[in-house]
């Protein structure tokens, strides 16, 4: 089983520049980045995290669905099972989601599978209420910075 999460983001880092920012988490990745045409992708105890340049009819397409400026990536975080509980991999998740809403000012948007749990659009940070996501482990709601805003749902 896999449990596959997404941010989508707005940037004007380029594929390089967006793994050696995703290297200043604090993260310690187990095997040096893997680097294709449009796609770095890095292993750590927690997950397998692919940072993908986005193609302009998909990144339109969720530019529309998530109602945020045109994301240029998808960064892929995918728990397969490594060494840790899937709620450990998920908190070292967020702390990513996290660190790009502080060094990122662009829209951003973290989901799983097609549910959004978060979307920064227009410097706001809202939250959804629908998926219950933020209330299953207290450390990830706290890691949030603040002010943030919940919404029933998001789009």
């Amino acid at each position: 089983m896999s449990l596959d999460f997404y941010i989508r983001l707005e940037t004007d880092f380029d594929l390089v520049g967006m793994s050696e920012l995703i290297d200043k988490v604090g993260i310690q990745w187990n095997s040096s980045s893997q680097q294709f045409e449009h796609i770095i992708s890095k292993v750590c105890d927690f997950f397998y995290l692919g940072i993908v340049r986005i193609s302009p009819s998909l990144s339109q397409a969720l530019s529309e669905t998530r109602q945020i400026r045109v994301p240029k990536f998808s960064i892929v975080m995918s728990w397969k099972g490594y060494t840790s509980t899937p709620m450990e991999a998920e908190l070292h998740m967020v702390e990513i989601v996290v660190f790009l809403l502080k060094e990122l000012k662009g829209d951003l948007s973290f989901d799983y599978e097609g549910t959004p749990y978060l979307i920064r659009r227009s410097g706001q940070v809202l939250l959804s209420k629908e998926v219950k996501y933020w209330e299953y482990d207290p450390r990830y709601l706290m890691l949030i910075p603040t002010p943030y805003q919940w919404v029933e749902k998001l789009p």
